[in-house]
């Protein structure tokens, strides 16, 4: 059980290779070390029972924060811009970001290096 004093983070990322999603996991993995209550799809197992896209509904709107890790691939995604049939995961959570109501600085973009840049940070959610 998280400690409710421990400040949590919903992380949000593309599935571009085992590579990336490796590394996604060494940083939810340091987070967690550091105190932080990461909410990740990669802890929950099995799938839960409510579905992928409530799951991610409720998480991220439950997180005080949203980390945005941030490639090519994610951008497309979150901006709409990827073909149909993939992404399905970060395109929903991209919506649900966008529509979020304006909350200061609760999504954070991370770039992970090497392989990501500025140009992969999708528009700001609160100024749209």
């Amino acid at each position: 059980m998280a400690d409710p004093k421990s400040p949590s983070a919903f992380i949000s990322y593309s599935h571009d290779s085992a590579e990336h999603a490796a590394r996604v996991l060494d940083l939810a993995d340091a987070l967690c070390d550091g105190g932080i209550d990461v909410i990740l799809d990669r802890y929950v197992h099995p799938a839960p029972a409510e579905g992928w896209p409530r799951w991610m509904e409720r998480n991220l709107d439950a997180a005080q924060f949203v980390l945005m890790v941030c490639t090519a691939t994610y951008r497309r995604r979150v901006m709409g811009e990827e073909e149909p049939g993939k992404g399905h995961g970060v395109r929903w959570e991209g919506s649900l970001i966008y529509n979020d109501k304006p909350s200061g600085s609760r999504f954070i973009p991370i770039l992970l290096l090497p392989g990501s840049e500025s140009a992969h940070i999708p528009s700001n959610p609160v100024s749209q």
